[in-house]
């Protein structure tokens, strides 16, 4: 298990500033001794006093996320139902939103729900979460089930751009996550028409094919096994196995693709606590 050590600068550490840009000159001095997470592998990244991020060398050669801190980490799950401006109702993104905390859950994540959020709300929680604390956890997730369209997402008024959302979470905004994975997990329609609205694969009881697939596998998800993985095999469930059966003809057969961007830098394994 982790633990703080109070000590000596590492002679082999590359300093990083608050953009978590490398730096060629040395961390201005604490007049307090630096703060180090250590196990028997590694130097976590810290923060000082001056905003200055120090990683060791060693970190950044490992092959995998240090997941070993007292804490997994903060989840903020937000699940939009009802909708004002037009938008139809997601029903059954409450099967969504269940199984995503109880996946969350048994990964050892201290969970947030929030229900019907406008775009200002969802930016005012995020924000409230990253001027947290981290520096215990392993890592942090959020997953938002909502509509959206080919420019964002929709709060339940007003919308919002992804690009918002993870840039709370920069290391100039959230310092004690720096270095560690943030996980972003959208549940929102691409696909509209003029006149029958939003596409979108969720069965209003058994929920969305997407989630429920992520659902599936994250339960089956070894300890040792790479999170890309389990996001790659999800693709291809999706892909292979389902397909539209709605009312529409124009509609029938056709498929929804999920998409995952990573910016991920090691291997990131939810190894048991």
């Amino acid at each position: 298990m982790s633990h703080y050590k109070p000590g000596k600068n590492v002679t082999d550490a590359i300093p990083y500033d608050s953009l978590g840009h490398r730096v060629d000159s040395e961390p201005i001095p604490s007049s307090e001794p630096s703060q180090v997470i250590q196990d028997s592998r590694l130097f976590y990244p810290r923060q000082n006093e001056n905003t200055t991020l120090t990683v060791d060398q060693k970190y950044l050669d490992a092959n995998e996320y240090l997941m070993t801190h007292d804490e997994r980490g903060k989840a903020l799950i937000i699940n939009n139902t009802n909708f004002s401006g037009g938008l139809g109702d997601r029903e059954g993104s409450e099967v969504d939103a269940t199984a995503m905390y109880s996946r969350l859950s048994d990964l050892g994540f201290d969970i947030e729900l929030l229900n019907n959020a406008s775009a200002a709300g969802i930016m005012e929680k995020l924000k409230y979460i990253a001027a947290e604390d981290h520096s215990d956890a392993d890592c942090f997730a959020c997953v938002i089930l909502t509509h959206g369209d080919a420019d964002g997402l929709h709060g339940t008024s007003g919308r919002l751009k992804e690009t918002d959302i993870m840039d709370c979470f920069n290391a100039d905004k959230c310092p004690s996550l720096a270095f560690k994975p943030k996980i972003f997990i959208f549940q929102a329609c691409r696909g509209s028409d003029p006149d029958k609205g939003k596409l979108s694969n969720r069965h209003t009881e058994k929920g969305s094919v997407y989630i429920q697939a992520l659902s599936q596998e994250m339960m089956s998800m070894k300890s040792d096994e790479d999170f890309i993985t389990v996001l790659t095999r999800v693709n291809r469930i999706v892909a292979h196995k389902f397909e539209h059966m709605g009312d529409d003809p124009r509609y029938q057969g056709m498929k929804q693709m999920p998409c995952f961007v990573s910016r991920l830098t090691k291997a990131l394994r939810f190894r048991e606590k």
